[in-house]
């Protein structure tokens, strides 16, 4: 073999091993660049769930605040022995229905609002604060409407040939529906029915609606 041949096969030889080299380069540069990905996919993952965790978190203090304000709620409601009684009153004069505060304690934010026949919107008043046996006025033209209309199915009635009581007044049913704050803070509501009656009066109707 002559020097050139052998050179030539040395030349070959490490022109070969210098492409072995690169194409492992090239593979290893390949495999770090997933890697770098993966690393940079699981990187990012993470910040979500890191951030996923922080809501979580957030939420969690939330529910465990509410959980307190329920059970410091709870504990108040338990300790409030105020049995408050309410009732309601009518003026034919005025038009006016009152609703009273029976009891000696003071009820704060009293809103109240009458219901006629299930669905009717009568009226509303308030929200007040009111002492212990003080009262809340209603006016509304409303009230002489029901009273006409009463004493139109009595004469009905009595046209028809039906018993009508000599005594019988005029008159027109509605649910009362209050809700107040008691003295310690809780909050409750009530409904009850009042009928009133053609004739009723209120003595002091005319402090109550003058204040």
């Amino acid at each position: 073999m002559s020097i050139e041949e052998a050179c030539a096969i040395v030349s070959a030889a490490f022109g070969f091993t210098g492409f072995v080299l690169g194409l492992v380069a090239i593979l290893q540069t390949r495999h770090a660049n997933k890697l770098s990905e993966t690393a940079n996919r699981l990187n990012e993952e993470a910040g979500h769930i890191a951030e996923t965790a922080n809501v979580l978190a957030s939420q969690s203090n939330q529910i465990g605040r509410s959980a307190n304000q329920i059970g410091e709620a709870a504990l108040r409601i338990s300790k409030d022995k105020m049995i408050y009684r309410w009732g309601a009153q009518f003026d034919t004069d005025t038009l006016t229905v009152c609703l009273a505060n029976e009891c000696p304690y003071k009820a704060c934010d009293v809103d109240f609002f009458l219901i006629r026949n299930e669905h009717e919107f009568v009226g509303r008043s308030g929200p007040k604060t009111l002492a212990g046996l003080e009262k809340l006025p209603l006016q509304s033209q409303l009230f002489r409407d029901y009273l006409d209309e009463s004493a139109a199915e009595m004469r009905m009635a009595e046209e028809e040939g039906m018993y009508v009581d000599d005594e019988a007044r005029p008159e027109f049913l509605v649910d009362v529906y209050v809700t107040w704050t008691s003295e310690l803070g809780t909050k409750q509501t009530i409904c009850f029915q009042e009928r009133f009656r053609d004739g009723d009066s209120i003595p002091d109707i005319q402090t109550i609606i003058g204040r």
